[in-house]
């Protein structure tokens, strides 16, 4: 009995610190029961290169990082830190199933800190995990949505380990600094968090995407604000892994989206160099949302946006007002490639206010390639600012239908694809044959295509590059052809890139180029870029012609007006013909019969002028001087009669065109004093409102541009009204003295009272008031401003005449006249036209109200847009007429304005204006 004991008092003495030894249950049976002690370790380790891999070289150990011990239950039963080496150990461990914990927010990075940064600010995400019943990748710990908490026990880096007697080795955990791994706002494994780490953490930092499930990142109802701004180098934000794994099967995996209330950019680098950015939606809310730019740059350098692979593009859109998809400030030694801006990546419009690309002050060197700009505002695809933006290079890119649309102000028009900036300026920088330090790239010219022929696949070019051919500066550029998309400013925007070529040191360029999928009647653009890369916005566009395709002739003089000619007149045309061998013949006519088919009525009617000529078939203006005996007489006083061209080459059928105008012959006319009807209207002339002798006409169809702009504007005036049934009520009164020139009425109309006035009569249809309800009492002469592109209402008493069914005043000029339904004369309603009221350059316009109130002490109050009163006029006259100035005197702005007009009884009417310059 006595030795038993002895040899366990032995063995406790020896396994103290490796087991424990139980009472003999009973000591009379002999029995000994010894119980084993374990250990368990492990280590915490930097995974550098975050593959999720176990230790290997370039890894290092992390010390000072916490490690908790638990039982099954949750228990924390011992606490320690790792050593240098990153290792720790827990002993003392009986059998069963235990769980190790790391706290990672103290896990430092290997590279240092950047200096003002600390542990503090970074946060590690995991990587790997080696415990009892998995070894390997743990990316974002036990769920990627959530952050450790070790302050509330939260532990999300947790490895199970099972002590079965013996110890247990190897509980490895890996962290690494770029991971992503949720779509959180902010805290560990999430995109803001990654930027905090590449801003505290020394040296090149690229971010590691692995996210799960749900993939729109955004900062909605965030009291995080916008993402940290960038300020270190050498940070890469790829999310090109990600590539169709989440909305869009084939686009961007992730999405980075802002709060719909204001705020600045997305994302903002400043001062921080060779930045990337890849594979990533930035997602604005719209034109109208008052938000910033959506990627800015500032005072950086060497940076990469985009890359060569689809999956390497950025799909930028929805800056709102006064915002970029991406601007540039200071932006120097960098590459934007592969982008799609104001396009989501299943192809619907989401278009940037301001510009696809804003290359603003001091952006230099600088590569825009192969990227997809539409959609944008005011400033266009691309806008490069003023002197110090030089040597851009903007290559193969496409870009189309960047057009500016403020539904609010009810303004439309067509941005530029490219646009060279001096100052806060848009537009078309036209070619002056030299640099322009002021602007953007030098302001360096666009090519001049002069001649585009296509046969088979073969495309010829011809031109030059500048002001006119042959100017050296300009010799040795590249010069990039597009397909264009045309808009109203005639200078394409590049939607499909071709080809490229160097044009010849004298600037000039003359080649065939191979092309597929070309047909006559495509249009192209193109832009120069020089040797030193700076290039130009897009030229003039440019129709592809057929080399069989029958010649042109277009008749240029008699222009688009009526003219008068005594003994000769010169007749002009230009012409064009691909083969060269074109005869030209000009005639006569009486009538202008353009839809007739010439071919065969030619000789019944006309008179042939000159046959055979063959003269300078290029486009240019040709000439010829008509004898006017050779033009017979068709009335006793006056005489008159077309010109048509004919243009034959030896392959196609004829092409003809008539002159615009209709030119009358001068002869002796009657005196002064006269009346004269035509088609219903009449001019009544007293004796001294001529100065001469002199004969009038009257003609029912001028012919004017200004007519046309002028109807489309009353068109969009509320207040007035062109219905259909008075189409045929304009008219033309004119005199011409016996020399062929335009008279007017003579002042001593306007001096003496003795002297009768100069009235006209314009007839209505009876039908237009019995079937289209046209109210005779509405019914006004107005006079066509030609300057302005507006008709004028005649500021002379009016009568309307039911019986007659004609309107009648006096004038004080001739020229032409119609009739026009005021509306509001009819209902008493207080008015106002023109609206909208768009301004000519130059001229100073009113605003007319009408039906106003006179008494109880009435005023008229404007106000802006944004509610500031800025004009009150007090009411006078039933009609009155406001200037377009403030009260303080200035020119108001293009904009929507509202007026009310009210006495001291409260409001009497109230309305809104466009005024558009």
């Amino acid at each position: 009995m006595k030795k038993i004991w002895g040899l366990a008092l032995i063995l406790g003495m020896i396994l103290g610190i490796y087991g424990q030894v139980a009472p003999a249950a009973d000591a009379c049976n002999h029995k000994v029961v010894i119980f084993c002690h374990s250990a368990l370790s492990g280590q915490v380790f930097e995974d550098i290169d975050g593959e999720g891999d176990a230790l290997e070289t370039g890894d290092e150990g992390k010390s000072n990082v916490m490690v908790k011990l638990l039982n099954s239950g949750g228990t924390v039963l011992s606490t320690t830190t790792t050593n240098a080496n990153g290792d720790y150990s827990f002993s003392n461990l009986l059998n069963g199933t235990y769980y190790v914990v790391v706290n990672s927010k103290e896990v430092a990075p290997k590279a240092g800190y950047n200096s003002c940064f600390s542990l503090s600010d970074v946060w590690a995400e995991q990587t790997y995990q080696a415990d009892s019943e998995n070894t390997g990748e743990k990316f974002g710990g036990q769920d990627s949505k959530v952050a450790d908490d070790f302050t509330n026990n939260k532990y999300e880096h947790k490895a199970k380990v099972v002590v079965n007697a013996g110890n247990v080795s190897g509980i490895n955990f890996g962290f690494n600094f770029n991971l992503i791994v949720n779509t959180n706002d902010a805290a560990q494994g999430s995109l803001r968090q990654f930027i905090k780490n590449g801003n505290a953490v020394k040296g090149a930092n690229a971010s590691i995407f692995k996210v799960f499930g749900s993939i729109n990142l955004t900062i909605d109802e965030s009291d995080q604000g916008i993402l940290p701004t960038v300020t270190d180098d050498n940070l890469t934000l790829d999310a090109s892994a990600q590539w169709g794994k989440g909305a869009y099967p084939e686009g961007p995996g992730i999405v980075v989206m802002g709060p719909e209330e204001v705020y600045d950019e997305l994302i903002y680098v400043i001062g921080a160099n060779n930045i990337i950015l890849r594979g990533i939606y930035w997602k604005g809310h719209g034109n109208y949302k008052k938000q910033d730019d959506l990627v800015a740059f500032k005072n950086s350098f060497g940076n990469t946006v985009g890359g060569d692979k689809p999956q390497d593009a950025n799909y930028i859109t929805g800056a709102g007002d006064g915002g970029e998809g991406l601007e540039c400030i200071n932006f120097d030694q960098s590459t934007i490639i592969g982008n799609y801006f104001g396009i989501t990546p299943d192809g619907k419009s989401d278009g940037n206010s301001v510009a696809g690309i804003g290359l603003w002050e001091g952006c230099s060197n600088n590569l825009i390639k192969k990227n997809t700009i539409t959609n944008s505002g005011w400033a266009g695809g691309i806008y490069v600012y003023q002197e110090d933006s030089l040597k851009n290079t903007i290559t193969q890119n496409s870009i189309y239908h960047n057009i500016y649309i403020n539904e609010k102000e009810n303004i439309t028009f067509d941005g530029l694809g490219i646009d060279l900036s001096i100052g806060q300026t848009w537009g078309v920088t036209l070619n002056d044959g030299k640099y322009n330090d002021d602007y953007g790239n030098r302001g360096i010219d666009f090519p001049v295509i002069t001649k585009a022929t296509l046969s088979g696949n073969t495309l010829h070019l011809e031109g030059y590059v500048g002001s006119e051919a042959g100017q050296c500066l300009f010799g040795g550029s590249t010069i990039e052809i597009f397909l264009a998309e045309v808009d109203s400013t005639g200078y394409g925007e590049g939607k499909t890139y071709l080809s490229s070529f160097t044009n010849g040191a004298n600037g000039n360029f003359n080649l065939d180029i191979t092309l597929s999928n070309l047909k006559a009647g495509d249009k192209i653009t193109a832009t120069t870029t020089d040797k030193d890369g700076n290039t130009s916005e897009f030229s003039k566009v440019v129709e592809i012609t057929s080399l069989n395709i029958p010649p042109t002739i277009t008749i240029t003089q008699p222009p688009d007006k009526d003219g008068t000619a005594s003994t000769e007149y010169l007749i002009k045309w230009e012409d064009t013909d691909v083969d060269d061998n074109a005869d030209i013949t000009l005639f006569w006519d009486k009538d202008k019969n353009k839809d007739n088919n010439t071919s065969e009525t030619e000789g019944k009617e006309w008179g042939v002028i000159a046959t055979g000529i063959k003269e300078d078939l290029d486009g240019d203006a040709d000439t010829y001087l008509l004898d006017l005996s050779k033009i017979p007489s068709w009335c006793p006083w006056t005489r008159y009669f077309y010109i048509l061209g004919k243009i034959k080459d030896s392959v196609n059928s004829p092409v003809y065109d008539y002159g615009e105008g209709k030119i009358t012959i001068v002869t002796k006319a009657s005196a002064g004093g006269i009346t004269i009807s035509s088609s219903g209207a009449t001019i009544t002339i007293a004796a001294k409102n001529l100065s001469m002798d002199a004969y009038v006409i009257i003609n029912d169809k001028p012919n004017n541009p200004a007519i046309a702009k002028a109807n489309a504007l009353v068109l969009s005036d509320k207040n007035l009204s062109l219905s259909t049934a008075l189409n045929n009520t304009t008219y033309e009164f004119k005199a011409l003295s016996i020399y062929g020139n335009t008279l007017s009425i003579s002042s001593a109309q306007k001096s003496s009272l003795q002297v009768k006035e100069t009235t006209i009569a314009i007839p209505y249809s009876p039908e237009a008031v019995s079937k289209l309800k046209i109210k005779e009492k509405s019914l006004r002469i107005f006079y066509l401003n030609e300057k302005k592109e507006r008709w004028i209402l005649v500021d002379a008493k009016q009568k309307v005449d039911p019986t007659s069914k004609t309107v009648s005043t006096s004038i004080n000029n001739f020229g032409i006249y119609r009739l026009i339904e005021v509306l509001s004369l009819e209902s008493g309603e207080i008015s106002h036209y023109p609206n909208p009221l768009k301004l000519a350059k130059g001229t100073e316009e009113k605003v007319t109200f009408v039906n106003l109130p006179t008494s109880n002490n009435t005023k008229i109050k404007i106000y802006n847009q944004v509610g500031e009163l800025i004009k009150t006029m007090d009411i006078t006259f039933p009609e009155m007429e406001w200037n377009l100035r403030s009260d303080k005197g200035d020119l108001v702005a293009s904009g929507v304005y509202f007026y009310l007009v009210s006495d001291e009884t409260g409001v009497k009417a109230k309305g809104k204006m466009a005024i558009i310059k």
